[in-house]
């Protein structure tokens, strides 16, 4: 019955109070007569007529795309895939049988032996000249010329590099035996006594260091590193993925071996790894691998055909539990991806550098007239510490007649124009005084120069930060050495709210400012700024005399 009567009188404006809820709240609970309802009635109100409109940040669309997108909803369909699959079988693969179709044990040792090679024998012969040849391990000439055997080897690597281009860092040169030529021993340690032709063997060896401490000390750390440096390719990196990837240790090592073996190796090779890998008995390492599956299929249309080679080999082989690869395979394909974007092949697009001078006479010339009125020396301003009985009004009558007798200007034109505010700093609260020239000058100087015209405005109280800034920059390379104008208004801008025109106004400070400038800046920014300008000049006075 109370439901019946609110809804009488439910209407989206109006919000009436019935009594006979408020009686039937009073009652005693039951079913009976009295009890209190099942659900009180809702009240309708004007937010309700309303529709709800999303947030504009959120209904915006996405781009579906993009190509970060693409590949982070290919990884989520693998690993959701992975997640769902049955547990493995703890007869699955090993990480070691996962590598025996991709490196054998011998081509893994010789690779980590070969992060150390010993130092080769020194045997100081006598100094002139000697024929060196380096070969690079896949046997192409890398240089062919005669030396002095007094360089150093870390010289003669500095000479490879502007040869080979291959970094210093990445070098390693080996005599005949394998042995290792140390940097700090000069040619003739290994040129012998008859001054014969010396033969060399260039190693490319990028991550030589990282290599190390992957394989010794810092693996975890490592590896991260190697994760963000090494490419597809790196074939030393890819060996000491492997060197992990076959040691016992804990799981998420063997995961992050896993992934920069995928990362590193050839596509074939990557491929067959990740195929294999599926199918390992270590759940963590089998989501790995099919986060690193999903990665290459995404990747380019001759990944996955590639990778779809290796699925039909690895089940014609009878690989165990070779269909998990398989399955994957079609469940990614059947996921209809958005195509990959087509790269731009229009016009380049080539910005012009234009003169700031130039831009600053076309974005500053309804401001020129005023410029032209300002005359040099108008700046008045004072900061004042606030005392007890410290008197407002009598202090802005005192600061009038200062500035009409400093300008030559009636009293009552200088009040009219006269502002003030209070400020605060470290060294307590003070009330500024300064004058508004919008409404005082008049009067059009036309013999004006074009530095100081930009200097006049860059005083300009009412324009846009970037318009000061501008007219500042404008003002520093036009100016002279030691130009008052441009000086005086550097200073005035030196306390400016926004970060950018104070830095312009300090460079220009110091473009234009010399040491016998240092005594008329330092008081200019001490009378307008007060003890905020301490920093300021400090650091004028250090690149004047640096300067």
């Amino acid at each position: 019955k109370a439901e019946a009567q609110c809804s009488r009188f439910s209407s989206p404006n109006t919000v009436y109070i019935c009594p006979y809820i408020h009686q039937t709240a009073m009652g005693k609970g039951g079913a009976g007569k009295g009890a209190a309802p099942k659900r009180w009635p809702r009240v309708l109100t004007s937010a309700d007529a309303a529709p709800k409109q999303k947030d504009p940040a959120t209904s915006l669309p996405v781009d579906r795309r993009e190509e970060p997108f693409l590949l982070k909803q290919a990884i989520l369909e693998a690993s959701t895939w992975s997640a769902a699959i049955q547990p493995a079988s703890p007869r699955g693969q090993t990480p070691t049988a996962i590598l025996q179709a991709i490196f054998s044990d011998e081509e893994i040792a010789q690779s980590i032996s070969s992060l150390t090679p010993k130092a080769a024998a020194v045997d100081h012969g006598p100094s002139g000249e000697i024929d060196v040849q380096v070969l690079r391990m896949s046997g192409d000439s890398a240089f062919v010329g005669i030396v002095d055997t007094d360089m150093t080897v870390a010289e003669f690597k500095q000479k490879l590099q502007a040869n080979t281009g291959i970094n210093v860092g990445w070098q390693v040169l080996l005599l005949g035996d394998g042995r290792e030529l140390e940097s700090e021993q000069k040619l003739a340690a290994y040129s012998g006594e008859k001054l014969e032709k010396l033969d060399l063997q260039l190693q490319v060896f990028k991550f030589r260091d990282l290599c190390r401490a992957a394989v010794s000390t810092d693996k975890y750390g490592a590896t991260l590193s190697l994760l963000q440096e090494a490419q597809r390719g790196d074939y030393a990196v890819s060996c000491v993925a492997a060197y992990n990837l076959g040691l016992k240790c804990s799981e998420s090592e063997h995961i992050i071996s896993l992934q920069l073996l995928a990362q590193t190796l050839p596509l074939q090779p990557a491929c067959q790894l990740v195929v294999n890998a599926i199918a390992t008995s270590s759940a963590g390492l089998r989501h790995q691998a099919a986060i690193e599956f999903a990665r290459i299929f995404h990747e380019s249309p001759e990944s996955a055909e590639c990778l779809e080679l290796a699925c039909n080999k690895a089940l014609a082989a009878n690989f165990s539990r070779s269909d998990l690869a398989q399955k994957l395979f079609h469940h990614l394909k059947k996921r209809k991806f958005p195509p990959r974007p087509v790269p731009y092949s229009g016009t380049q697009i080539c910005l012009a550098h234009r003169d700031p001078v130039t831009v600053g006479r076309e974005h500053l010339a309804k401001y020129i007239d005023f410029a032209k009125s300002l005359p040099a020396g108008w700046h008045y301003k004072t900061l004042t510490p606030i005392t007890q009985g410290f008197d407002i009004e009598t202090h802005l009558r005192r600061e009038a007649q200062e500035a009409a007798t400093k300008s030559n200007m009636d009293v009552s034109l200088i009040s009219k124009c006269l502002t003030w505010s209070m400020t605060s700093s470290s060294a307590g609260r003070f009330v500024a005084v300064f004058l508004e020239p919008s409404r005082l000058f008049a009067e059009k100087n036309e013999q004006m120069s074009d530095a100081d015209i930009f200097c006049g405005i860059a005083e300009h109280p009412r324009i846009p930060a970037e318009f000061t800034r501008m007219a500042l920059e404008c003002a520093a390379r036009l100016s002279g050495r030691s130009h008052r104008r441009a000086l005086a208004a550097a200073c005035w801008c030196a306390g400016h709210k926004d970060a950018a025109v104070r830095e312009q106004a300090l460079e220009v400070l110091q473009c234009v400012g010399q040491v016998g400038d240092l005594p008329a800046i330092q008081s200019m920014l001490q009378n307008w700024w007060g003890p905020d300008s301490r920093r300021i000049s400090q650091e004028i006075e250090r690149f004047c005399t640096c300067s």
